[in-house]
């Protein structure tokens, strides 16, 4: 990685694009590189890179043409740039509920306006309901089911160079569109109108080199995520796992629980969630527990569990992937010894 982010630095071309000229409206070699390497792995015809996963939505979502009076449908158990693209384009994101297990988007029925539905593979968890776009910023390997999906190259993914994003289709119009709004397309087609949204030659060498070794970095988050699940299983009743879709391939971001007090305990002790969390941290051990969640977002009537999962029941682990070990999983057991004894 490090010999490839020299050659570019020796080469002096930090960047490959041109907004004015049709030959170089693809980027340079270490961009290109990378799309190709990025659509073999994931069985794809085209792979676009852009400058983050929040491109990548806007970008897919405008080549969908969706746009001012439009609905999609989205989760609001997800990070903001999920919902945010689809306002930033001017359509309006309709909410639904999770799965409590799964933690993933429940069925909600469609509207005239309904242009797609925005599925999010929380936590690489494999969402069972899916529509033309995917977000998969939390899964690289995962493969696409819809007609195009994005994936995240920023700093705690799976595969990261800082900031940086995937699309991936197999549509050819589609892949034209994400290109020409990817680097100011109206130079070129000026019925596209777009943005700035490249990823530099340095960024794409880091992201390339990492690419190559996807399966190992990958297996180590599913071997640690195997540990941790069977170490902290004696705590079933009380500390449920999130239910996975794809145990086999499973390769966490983060792994998450539910914290269920109601059911801990003969003597009627109940430690809520922040007194968890307060514990497992005075001990250095980094907790999750959720995604910010606007007022917009979720209420106790359309999203019941949203709200269960954002203010009473969620715990997540984001050190699960390298250079975390076995060690750093009984870190967390211990964490759990000491607020349940």
């Amino acid at each position: 990685m490090i010999a490839s982010v020299i050659a570019v630095m020796k080469d002096g071309i930090l960047s490959g694009y041109s907004a004015s000229d049709p030959d170089k409206l693809n980027g340079g070699p270490y961009v290109q590189e990378l799309e190709h390497k990025w659509a073999e792995v994931h069985k794809v015809k085209y792979a676009i890179a852009v400058n983050s996963a929040t491109s990548g939505l806007i970008t897919a979502l405008r080549a969908l043409e969706i746009g001012q009076g439009d609905e999609v449908i989205t989760t609001p158990f997800t990070f903001s740039a999920t919902w945010a693209s689809i306002k930033l384009v001017g359509a309006t994101p309709v909410f639904a509920d999770v799965d409590l297990d799964s933690m993933c988007i429940e069925f909600l029925k469609s509207t005239p306006k309904t242009k797609t539905l925005l599925s999010v593979n929380w936590n690489s968890n494999s969402s069972p309901f899916y529509g033309r776009l995917e977000d998969l910023a939390q899964c690289p390997g995962t493969e696409m089911r819809g007609e195009i999906a994005v994936y995240s190259l920023n700093q705690p993914k799976n595969i990261m160079c800082g900031e940086g994003g995937v699309i991936v289709t197999n549509d050819d119009e589609l892949d034209r569109r994400c290109r020409l709004i990817r680097n100011h397309g109206e130079n070129i087609d000026p019925d596209w109108i777009g943005y700035n949204f490249r990823l530099t030659e340095i960024q794409a060498a880091i992201a390339s080199c990492q690419l190559d070794h996807l399966e190992y970095l990958n297996n180590i988050r599913h071997r640690n995520w195997l540990y941790l699940y069977d170490q902290l299983e004696q705590y079933k009743d009380i500390l449920v796992p999130q239910l996975i879709t794809n145990r086999e391939i499973y390769s966490p971001y983060c792994v998450a629980f539910r914290w269920l007090p109601e059911q801990f305990g003969k003597f009627g002790h109940y430690p809520n969630r922040a007194r968890v969390v307060e514990t497992l941290r005075s001990e250095g051990i980094p907790v999750a527990t959720g995604v910010p969640v606007l007022p917009m977002q979720a209420d106790s009537l359309t999203t019941p569990n949203v709200i269960k999962l954002q203010y009473m029941q969620y715990l997540g682990f984001f050190q699960i992937g390298w250079p975390n070990t076995y060690e750093d999983m009984d870190d967390i057991k211990r964490g759990f010894r000491k607020v349940i004894g």
